[in-house]
């Protein structure tokens, strides 16, 4: 009969080396996961990255947010001539024009000695049309053909529309050379529109055209 040793280790007992293992594994575990979190941060970081060049290329944003300036700002970057525009304005009044609710700016072309002339008509600070405001035509005949607009050689001429609300609808704009053929009768006025261009604001227009409709009780 086969007698124990009370000092023999149980079978079952792991070998040091073993333990030592076992004691390492969580340690190794945990290393793997935080590299895992910093893995899957990384990726995100360069996601976010990804999305803001393709949101700023999209959506314009660094024209939007003055880091590049846009084509307008480019084109127009001179100090405004205030006085002569509201020189020009009392012109516009001495002609006949009611210039309630018209504001007008002049703007230097950056390279060029040319300026540029936009008269906003705008319906919420007063502007009506009425049967004395003459066609647009007659009004790109009185904005550019003045003697403070020769002085300021006014290259190219803008009027813009805007409605009861603040909107802008249209804008339409000719070169100066058309304008003043067209005053001299060079050119009949469907001569003259075809050299006029024109940019809408459909959603505002739509929006305008469907609050006209809603107030008139026509459905859609």
């Amino acid at each position: 009969m086969e007698m124990t040793s009370p000092t023999a280790k149980p079978s079952s007992a792991p070998a040091k080396g073993e333990a030592d293992a076992s004691a390492k594994a969580p340690a190794a575990k945990q290393k793997k996961k935080g590299g895992c979190l910093r893995g899957c941060f990384l990726f995100f970081v360069v996601l976010l990255l990804l999305a803001g060049v393709v949101a700023a290329v999209v959506f314009d944003l660094p024209a939007k947010l003055h880091i590049v300036k846009s084509p307008a700002e480019r084109l127009f970057s001179g100090t405004p001539y205030r006085e002569e525009a509201a020189q020009m304005k009392e012109e516009l009044q001495a002609s006949g024009m009611d210039t309630k609710g018209v504001e007008l700016d002049v703007l230097p072309v950056t390279g060029s000695d040319q300026t540029v002339a936009i008269a906003t008509l705008d319906a919420s600070q007063g502007f009506r049309f009425t049967s004395g405001s003459g066609s647009v035509a007659d009004t790109f005949v009185k904005l550019a053909t003045g003697d403070t607009a020769k002085d300021l050689n006014v290259g190219r001429a803008a009027i813009g529309y805007k409605d009861g609300k603040g909107r802008k609808l249209i804008t339409v704009t000719a070169p100066t050379d058309a304008i003043a053929d067209y005053a001299a009768g060079r050119i009949t006025k469907e001569q003259f529109y075809a050299r006029v261009d024109g940019k809408i604001d459909i959603p505002n227009v739509t929006a305008a055209i469907q609050e006209e409709l809603n107030s008139s009780g026509v459905k859609p």
